[in-house]
Order: C-alpha cells, then structure tokens, then sequence
C-alpha cells in the first residue's frame, strides 16, 4: 500500500465502519473540490440611476412681434390723451390748429371738417365755453377684420354748449346732440390713424 498523508482508515477500521453507516454511496468530496454553478451578480436594491439630462439646446429670441397694439387706447374714455375725441375737445375749446391732423387719413373728409372749425375758431379767436363732447361706449362693430384695420362704433354725446368770443360773449349756439358713429381705423406703421367717420344713427 502506498504512503499518502494523512493516512487513511483501515476498510475494516471504526472510522471506516462509522463512515459508511453516514454515507453508504461514499464519503463526500472535499469541500473546495464542490461544483457551483456560476450567478451572476444582482443588482442592488435602491432607487434607479437618474438618467443625465440631454444637453441644454440655447432658445432663439423670439422675433418681435410686429402685429399692431389694441386699439384700446386710441379708441378708450374720453379722459384718455390719446384719444381722437378729446383731442377734438382740445381743439375746439383751447383753441388750437394741428391737433387732429396727426390722428387722420388724408381721405377722411370728416376729420378735415373738424380741423378746419378748430382753424377757424383760432382765426376768428372764439372757442367752445366747454368740453362739447363725451364719449359714452366704444365696442367692436361688424364681422372681423385684418389685423391692420379695425371697425369701431362709437357712442357720442354733444352737450349743450356756446361758442364764445375773447370777451366771453356768445357768437353761435351748440345745441345737445347723441349719436352713434362707425369709425374705421387702420394702422400706418407706427399709429392707428382714422380713415373714415360715419353715422351710424
């Protein structure tokens, strides 16, 4: 028998017997010489990786818009200094020439009237003894239209009022008047400007 270390036990040995009552098919294997079967890795557990954000695209300025303003201010209360008609309650009551002319077209004849009374109020140096007119409603009138033109009814009231001479004395009477106007405003650029004034009633 040969040598080998560490010796085995005898077939007929108390270590051999009490083996083979534990293992009748053999003793085991050794236990570095076990096969496992490869696994892999699992992943851990927690949260999932966040993903990196795409990289930041720079927005482009946006171009300015070269759509007209509201007409809102052109066309508000009578308290507004942009507003056509008290432009018209200036130069009838100051008086003064020119005011009206920078808010019209050149074919609205009805716009050419009202600069030539308050020309004329200057020539002659009378003036209205107070504010003639007031502006009661301003709403969109008629079916839609280009952004570049709007239509707009106007309510208007004409009070009671007198043209007067320097000294205060009355030249011509103004008597009270309610009516409703259709303008038509379109833009020139960089304004709205009047095109045309109509009675509506």
């Amino acid at each position: 028998m040969p040598w080998c270390w560490p010796p085995r036990p005898s077939s007929s040995s108390p270590g051999a017997r009490a083996i083979r009552r534990r293992h009748p098919q053999g003793p085991p294997l050794p236990r570095r010489a076990r096969h496992r079967p490869f696994q892999r890795p699992q992943p851990r557990a927690g949260p999932p990786p966040r993903r990196r954000p795409p990289p930041h695209r720079q927005q482009q300025p946006t171009p300015k818009s070269h759509r007209p303003p509201r007409l809102k201010p052109l066309m508000g209360p009578s308290h507004s200094r942009s507003n056509y008609y008290t432009l018209i309650n200036q130069a009838w009551t100051k008086p003064q020439s020119g005011l009206l002319t920078p808010g019209s077209m050149a074919n609205c004849k009805t716009c050419q009237g009202f600069e030539e009374d308050a020309a004329r109020y200057v020539r002659g140096g009378t003036h209205y003894d107070r504010t003639p007119l007031e502006i009661l409603e301003v709403s969109p009138y008629g079916p839609p239209t280009p952004g570049d033109r709007q239509l707009v009814a106007v309510t208007a009231h004409q009070v009671t009022a007198n043209v007067v001479d320097s000294t205060g004395k009355s030249v011509e009477s103004i008597k009270e008047v309610r009516g409703v106007f259709v303008v038509d405003v379109r833009w020139q650029g960089t304004a709205w400007k009047i095109n045309s004034i109509k009675v509506l009633q």
